[in-house]
């Protein structure tokens, strides 16, 4: 029995120490709004990034109706980078880019997650589905700043 209790003690001194490692930050975000983001390093296993949306974290890349195929993730130490592809559709005549009303356009969006210098970089570009050819004139992109939280 002794050594059961012993055991016992042992292991919850391990697991309290198999803690996963968090850090959660609030980045701005276009038209004033803001996101929320947590980077998690467990002791054991990858690091992973969640988004809080509606009150409750959840993966950062999430099945999503609107994507054109699932989104890509890549988590290195304190940083992430989502890429997200969706498709869109010409919603006028652009002759000078020889696009015509109804014509598919693949929008492809990356949003890099800096928790070292608390940064949110978002870039948007667009390609032609008829040639794969990029739009370069709606190519857009910013850089937002963040701040750690304390949890």
């Amino acid at each position: 029995m002794k050594t059961i209790t012993i055991f016992f003690a042992l292991l919850m001194a391990v697991a309290t120490q198999a803690v996963a490692v968090e850090t959660a930050m609030v980045c701005d975000a276009r038209g004033g709004e803001t996101r929320y983001y947590k980077y998690v390093s467990p002791f054991f296993g990858r690091p992973s990034v969640e988004q809080k949306i509606d009150g409750q974290w959840g993966d950062w890349c999430r099945p999503f109706d609107g994507y054109k195929k699932p989104c890509e993730l890549e988590v290195s130490n304190n940083k992430s980078k989502i890429i997200e592809y969706y498709e869109v559709y010409a919603t006028k005549n652009v002759p000078s880019l020889d696009l015509v009303k109804g014509d598919k356009i693949q929008k492809i969006e990356t949003l890099v997650i800096d928790f070292k210098v608390a940064k949110r970089i978002f870039e948007q570009r667009y390609f032609k589905q008829k040639t794969g050819g990029e739009i370069e004139d709606w190519r857009d992109g910013e850089e937002y700043s963040c701040q750690l939280l304390s949890e």
